[in-house]
Formats: structure tokens, sequence, C-alpha cells
């Protein structure tokens, strides 16, 4: 895999002087502000191999008839464009500022922006001054932007930053509005503000990349998500995890393989980026098709490519199940055993096998009236809790495992769960998961019968696991020994693992390196 040399980005791209005049009137009808628009353009580099093209030159935009409006009238304003392209063989970043002048009247609470792309699909939203002063700007990039505004200024906000990669080229529009809140003091006064772009080398990490190139499918679990009733049900773990249905969710990588088109084998997906102790997103990937022998073993394969959870012909395991994670022989033989010392340590002098890291699984399990009841609803928000952040709540506890740390594991339930569309976190429970909208809308449903991680606590011989319609289940016949389901490792992969090229697609899927 070819890697690239890093360089440095020094310059700091002084755009163009938006000067807007607002007055608010007594008149009720709306009329979109007219942007004076001139034919020639501007191309400013931002290294030797990358230029900012403002397509709009003129240095004003008036406004007239304005008054304050809410967020989805503000995004029908007329909007400014400017491309950024380059020819570089290597990822590059960029910061987006907005500098205020000194003598506004109008005040920087009261002013609203938006990013959005060419379709206009919302980047990022929010009052000026609910981003900080950046203080990454060297006093020589400052003193540049201060003369090009005769020293008028105010504040300067850090409200955006992308990437391009390689050899790319992407077109955003920045919309301003007077935000709803502001009140009849802003009648007729005026706002002008600066629009600045600075480039930096960027690191280049995955993570970085889907967070700051994110669409409507990859969601922040920060606790902002909502049902028809003010409940939130996302995990609130400040995760971003991909949920919708394979149309929008382009969340395939190629892990275990450098070769030019990714073998199906090694095809995985991305299940979300999640907080490490160190607050750095490290992220969770599952294998895109279901596991078989060639990469998970054959020492407990049954029917070629299902596999008991727990069982294993030697004399030690002979006649005995359990639901204990940490003596799973899945756990141990096949995923810590042959799939990673076996099938992904040798290649590449162990390139692959380095990328994952170690995680502390939550193997305690939970009852079924605490996952899945029959007589009554639960959120997936519900289930995330008790799976995850309190389980076995009120219930006497088998000698298991309740943690295990190991590179490979399963998916969690709320894993699961939360890969479908936000409207059936709130109107499925789990056990109607098998629901065709619910189904069609979440990229992790395979059709077959598939392993969890997490135990049934009920029993000290069943496992959560997903059936044929798309339901988790919480208990299997006589237990774990008599029933062979398909399995995929999943895994987290380290915080330096980098995109190198792709789009997410199946057929394009992205290719990492470290």
């Amino acid at each position: 895999m070819k890697k690239f040399k890093k360089k440095i980005i020094i310059l700091l791209v002084i755009g163009i002087l938006i000067v807007t005049t607002m007055s608010i009137g007594v008149t009720y009808s709306y009329m979109k502000p007219k942007a004076e628009k001139e034919n020639n353009q501007t191309e400013i580099g931002i290294n030797n191999c990358a230029k900012i093209t403002l397509k709009d030159n003129n240095s004003t935009i008036n406004l007239t008839n304005m008054y304050p409006m809410e967020e989805e009238m503000g995004l029908q304003t007329e909007a400014y464009e400017f491309t950024i392209s380059s020819t570089c063989e290597e990822y590059t970043g960029f910061n987006l500022y907005l500098t205020t002048l000194n003598d506004n009247e109008i005040k920087d609470k009261d002013i609203r922006y938006a990013v959005t792309d060419m379709d206009d699909n919302i980047l990022i939203t929010d009052l000026l001054t609910n981003k900080n002063e950046e203080l990454d700007l060297t006093e020589e990039e400052i003193k540049e932007l201060e003369q090009g505004i005769e020293n008028k200024r105010g504040n300067t906000y850090k409200v955006f930053n992308n990437n391009l990669s390689i050899k790319e080229e992407k077109t955003y529009k920045l919309r301003l509005w007077l935000d709803e809140n502001a009140n009849n003091d802003t009648m007729k006064q005026s706002f002008k503000i600066k629009v600045s772009i600075k480039g930096y080398d960027w690191d280049g990490t995955i993570a970085n990349y889907l967070i700051t190139n994110r669409n409507n499918s990859l969601l922040y679990h920060n606790g902002t998500i909502k049902d028809m009733d003010g409940n939130i049900i996302d995990a609130e773990d400040l995760s971003y995890r991909y949920s919708g249905g394979n149309d929008i969710v382009h969340n395939y990588v190629c892990f275990g393989s450098s070769e030019e088109k990714c073998p199906e084998e090694n095809l995985y997906r991305i299940i979300g980026l999640f907080q490490n102790n160190q607050n750095q997103y490290e992220m969770k990937i599952i294998k895109a098709t279901l596991a078989t022998s060639t990469s998970l073993g054959v020492n407990a394969a049954f029917d070629g490519d299902s596999y008991y959870w727990n069982y294993s012909k030697t004399e030690e395991y002979e006649g005995k199940e359990t639901n204990d994670w940490g003596k799973s022989n899945l756990n141990i033989d096949n995923l810590n055993g042959y799939y990673l010392n076996e099938y992904l340590k040798p290649k590449d002098d162990g390139k692959w096998y380095s990328m994952i890291k170690k995680h502390t699984w939550i193997t305690a399990g939970n009852t079924v009236d605490k996952i899945v009841p029959w007589n009554e609803f639960l959120y997936i928000k519900q289930v995330y809790e008790n799976e995850i952040e309190n389980p076995n709540v009120g219930i006497v506890l088998s000698n298991v495992a309740k943690e295990v740390t190991a590179k490979v594991g399963l998916m969690y339930i709320n894993d699961y769960g939360y890969a479908t569309y936000k409207k059936a976190w709130y109107e499925k429970s789990l056990n109607y998961y098998d629901n065709e909208e619910v189904k069609e809308n979440n990229w992790m449903y395979r059709g077959t019968y598939e392993w969890t991680i997490t135990r049934n606590a009920t029993y000290d011989n069943h496992v959560y696991s997903i059936d044929i319609n798309g339901n988790i289940i919480g208990s299997n016949g006589n237990g774990v020994k008599d029933w062979a389901f398909h399995a995929r490792p999943t895994m987290y992969l380290d915080t330096n693992v980098k995109i190198i090229s792709g789009t997410g697609t199946a057929n394009n899927p992205y290719v990492i390196d470290i």
C-alpha cells in the first residue's frame, strides 16, 4: 500500500468579506436575500497541490426586509458558495473561520449560520456564539486577518472543519441569518463578517474522517435523540453509530487484505465509533458476511459454517454446556484462537493483527424480562442500559466471567437494536424486530440465525441470538450446546488507523492502513 509523505500547510487563506445589512420590518412577507455576483473567480492556494475557489467574488451580499426567522426559513436564504479542490496525493484538512467586526451593530449572539453541501444536506448549523473563539491562529495569521478588515476584528470563530481526500473537489454553501430569538433592537442595523480558511496537514485517521464527513446515517448518541414524548432514546455514550438500510449506510471497510479489489471474505462493516478511556474514538467493525470455517477454523464447526456458542469434542468439555463467555470455545478456540492467530496474524507481518485493540467485553448478561420481555415493551435505550450500564440488577449470578478482555468478540444486542432507523427505537421492542420496515432499514440484519455475545442469565446455558426473522430471542431450546448458529467476528480498531481511499460502499469500501 502506497504511503504518502506529509506536507506542512502554513498559509491562512483570507476569503471573502460578506457585508450583510439586516432590518426588521412590519411586513409578514418573506424576501430572500439577493447576492450581487460578478463573473470573475478567485483561486488561492493552500499548499502546492490544493486551492480554494471563491465562486462568488463580490464582497457584498445585500439583505433587505430581513427579520428574525426560524432555522427552516434561514436555510432557504441564498447561499454563498466556495469550492476547495486538491490534486494532492494525500488527505488535506481545512478549518472554516468566521470573523466578526468590532463595529457591528448586530451582536454575534443574534447570528445563526449553516454550512451545507451542494444538495443542501446540513453539515452544521448553530448560533455563532456557540463556538468558542479560536486560539489556534498564529500571531502572523491574526495580523494578516486584521489587515484584511482594516484592523476592525471583533471575534473569530472556527465553525466548521472537513477534509479532502486524494485529488478531490468539494463545494459548500454558507448561509447566515438573524436568529429567531433576536429582538427589535436589530432593526435596520448592520452586520459584517469575514470568511477565512486555514489548511492543515490532516492526520488521516478514519475516525476523524467519518465524523467530519458524516451524513444522517451516522448518528451521534449524545442525549439529543428523543421520542415523540421527549424521552432520550439514544445511548448517551458519545458514540457515533450507523443506523438505517443499505441504501443509505455506506460503512464497508476492507480489513485483512491489501489487494486492489477487496475479497468478499475481507469485507467488514463499521458498527460505529466508541470512545476509549482516553476519550479517543476506536472504530468498531463486524464482518459483513457470515464467517466461514476458512477464517474461524473447524474445531467447533457444525454443518460447515455454523458454530456452537460453547461446545468442544475435547474431554474437558464433553457433555458440558455453559453460557459463560470466558469459557466459550467459540471465544477461545475460534475467534481469539484460529481467526486471530492463524488467519489474521500471519498476513502482512501482523499488520492487521496489530490494528485490533484489546477490549473489555461486558459478558455478565441479563434476564429475559430485562432484555426482551414478551409481556411488556422496552425501548432499545432501556435494553442498552440493562445490557451495558447496569447488567444483572436484582438477580443472582452464577459464577461466570462478568467481563472478558480480548481482541475479538461478537455483537452486543444493542449494536443490532440501534442499527435500524430511529423511529423503531421507540415503536418496536426487540422481540418484535421481525417487522418488514424494521428489517429493511437495519443494515445488520442478515436473514439467518446469528449469535450475540450476551448471555441470558435466566438460565446457565442460554444465550441471546438473532433469529431468522430479525428478532432477538432469549432462549435456545435446551441450551447452547444443542444449537449451532452463524457468527461474525467483531472488533475495535486502534485510534491511529488511517483511511487511504474508498467511499464506504460494498464495491468501493474504505481502504485502511496504519
